[in-house]
């Protein structure tokens, strides 16, 4: 179970950006919140998506609750090249992808860590 510890849990992703976080920084994760679920146990921060479906969840397809947390990659595009301190949570295979959509050189959006096959990325 260590070997693929990574992959099940996000508390090395949470410790990554919790030893680098400034109050006021925003944590976007790729993908659903299902996904990666444990995220909300070890990160104590709100939590953005870019690229998923809000509508799959109870609260926010019937209630809105929580819609506002799902951003378009042009409202990540926007955080991330403010001033304000950006940790993007990707997969490893995403990472050019995401280069190219930020028009980040390689030394740019290099990561400041991996946890199995997840990625943090940060902007400054």
């Amino acid at each position: 179970m260590q070997v693929i510890e990574d992959q099940f849990s996000s508390a090395r992703v949470a410790q990554l950006i919790d030893a680098r976080a400034h109050p006021e920084s925003i944590v976007i994760a790729q993908g659903d919140p299902n996904e990666k679920t444990t995220i909300f146990f070890y990160l104590s921060r709100p939590i953005f998506w870019v690229d998923g479906h809000p509508n799959i969840e109870f609260a926010t397809r019937s209630l809105g609750i929580g819609r506002d947390h799902y951003l378009t990659r042009e409202q990540v595009a926007t955080a991330w090249g403010t001033n304000e301190q950006v940790f993007l949570i990707i997969e490893a295979s995403a990472l050019a992808e995401w280069r190219d959509y930020l028009g980040l050189s390689p030394d740019r959006a290099n990561p400041i860590g991996m946890c199995g096959s997840r990625m943090v990325l940060e902007n400054h």
